[in-house]
């Protein structure tokens, strides 16, 4: 549907309307065009998304604590020498860096000495810190550079050359595996949790080389958890790497007590080997030949058992790779399959309120659910709700008196009225799928405290139409066409020969 909930815009006035999806125009995004052009998250100086201290969403920064304005770009609570600051004095010193002339040892170009005072410039090759700050110049290309203090001193440290890439054509060729229009992204690797392996340990997004945690989960790789219950589903990974390193010295495991060699590492848990999880969604772990095996933490009183599939779910491991079963994707079949994310009465992906990332619906706000089914904020007249009493309605439409809905309904559809119409003024009318595969309009509408739902009174039907019906008229018409055609013919050639015949006998005899 072209129109988001709450609004009568179509595709927010920002696109096209084709075949029930929006086509954004002038780099707009979002389902319903909603979002504006990524381009305005970047700051006018730097060129960089969010001045490299926020994440665009929808067209708009979030910024990291203690930035703030429209492009992250200010900061009032930022102390003197936090490391990035200076971004002008960078700017004015790497313009003016070949002027060798008018660098004095650790001071600055004289051209800056009046717009960035008592600093001191070395020009470096490599940095300790291993996050820099960065600076994008007039060709953009990235220069790092950090700021350091001492005492009352402020040193701004500037790399000597342009960092992660080479400048060609005005665009940047990346290195190291660095990434970003200006490689100002470090390698995806760096989200890669050392123990696991997996991106973020599972619990965190990578963006830009950096992982974003889910919520009570920490570190620069999502690895901490010190909110975490002891027993969470997906604790004690480490337990679970050296149960299955010796799962196969089965003469150390005395039925539910883990191998002897893990005993003192992991105290006081039981172990399970199992065929079949019943929670759709257990943990992962990443064995030495990077193919999955799942588990599950349960705890029962004071008791916590580690229940571990006994095989390696998901896929096979092949020469490194993993060959996934059962529609599973991700590089180590991490994700479920994408059918997960189907709503079950729509049929339609995270029922069109959302986006399926790795098998799981991430929702669009106030909807939510793992379908995003559910929306609790929307308001009672929402257009397209219902949908199970026009369902009820469609099977019992011969029951209907007036505008009351069917007996059958009343229980579970109280207070709504029911209309049966030829056609709708809203040109986007909601959708219900019948049993024969044929679509049924219909639309919510509202009036006081009155709820009625307006039913298309015919169904519009998605299967192909008869291939007999189309065929047979078709040879009907040739067959006809050709009999026509002969009879014409046979006219002609008959009237041809009555000619010749006449012709003939009018010719005088010839006497020899």
């Amino acid at each position: 549907m072209c129109i988001k909930p709450g609004s009568t815009e179509k595709c927010s006035n920002q696109g096209q309307c084709t075949c029930g999806r929006c086509l954004c125009k002038d780099d707009y995004d979002g389902q319903h065009c909603e979002c504006p052009p990524k381009r305005n998250c970047k700051h006018p100086e730097t060129g960089m998304e969010c001045n490299g201290h926020g994440t665009c969403k929808c067209g708009k920064c979030e910024c990291e604590p203690d930035y703030e304005g429209p492009t992250c770009g200010e900061c009032p609570k930022c102390e003197r020498c936090s490391k990035c600051r200076y971004r002008d004095c960078v700017k004015c010193i790497v313009e003016n860096e070949k002027q060798t002339a008018m660098i004095n040892e650790t001071a600055i170009p004289f051209v800056c000495q009046s717009s960035c005072p008592n600093l001191l410039v070395t020009m470096v090759n490599k940095f300790n810190d291993s996050d820099p700050c960065v600076f994008v110049e007039s060709k953009k290309c990235i220069r790092n550079y950090l700021v350091e203090c001492s005492n009352d001193t402020v040193r701004l440290n500037i790399a000597n050359q342009r960092d992660h890439g080479q400048c060609n054509c005005g665009r940047c060729l990346c290195k190291d595996d660095y990434d970003g229009h200006h490689c100002e992204c470090p390698p995806k690797r760096n989200c890669k949790h050392p123990e696991t392996g997996m991106e973020c340990n599972g619990h965190g997004t990578c963006k830009c080389g950096k992982c974003e945690c889910e919520p009570d989960y920490e570190g620069p790789t999502c690895g901490e958890c010190p909110k975490c219950e002891r027993c969470s589903k997906c604790r004690y990974r480490e337990c679970v790497k050296c149960i299955v390193e010796n799962e196969k010295q089965t003469a150390m495991i005395n039925e539910t007590a883990i191998p002897l060699a893990c005993q003192s590492s992991c105290p006081n848990l039981l172990v399970t080997m199992v065929n079949k999880f019943n929670d759709p969604d257990p943990c992962g772990f990443i064995v030495s030949k990077k193919c999955i095996r799942n588990y599950l933490v349960e705890c029962s009183n004071d008791t916590v058992r580690l229940n571990i599939a006994n095989q390696r779910d998901q896929g096979q491991c092949t020469c490194g790779r993993c060959l996934c079963k059962d529609d599973y994707d991700g590089h180590h079949c991490e994700c479920p399959p994408k059918r997960n994310c189907k709503h079950p009465e729509t049929g339609m992906e995270c029922n069109g309120h959302g986006t399926c990332n790795c098998g799981k619906c991430e929702c669009e706000p106030d909807y939510e659910g793992p379908t995003c089914g559910e929306c609790p904020k929307c308001e009672r007249c929402s257009k397209c709700r219902y949908r199970k009493c026009v369902q009820c309605i469609v099977e019992n439409e011969k029951q209907i008196n007036e505008t009351a809905i069917p007996l059958a309904c009343q229980s579970s559809c109280p207070n709504l009225l029911v209309t049966m119409v030829n056609k709708f003024n809203d040109p986007d009318p909601c959708g219900f799928i019948e049993s024969k595969e044929c679509i049924r309009n219909y639309l919510v509408e509202c009036s006081n405290d009155t709820v009625w739902l307006n039913i298309a009174n015919q169904r519009v039907c998605t299967y192909p139409s008869d291939a007999l019906l189309i065929v047979l008229p078709i040879l009907a018409c040739i067959l006809g066409v050709g009999l026509l055609m002969i009879i014409i013919w046979r006219i002609l050639t008959s009237s041809t020969t009555r000619s010749n015949i006449r012709g003939l006998n009018m010719r005088p005899s010839t006497a020899y």
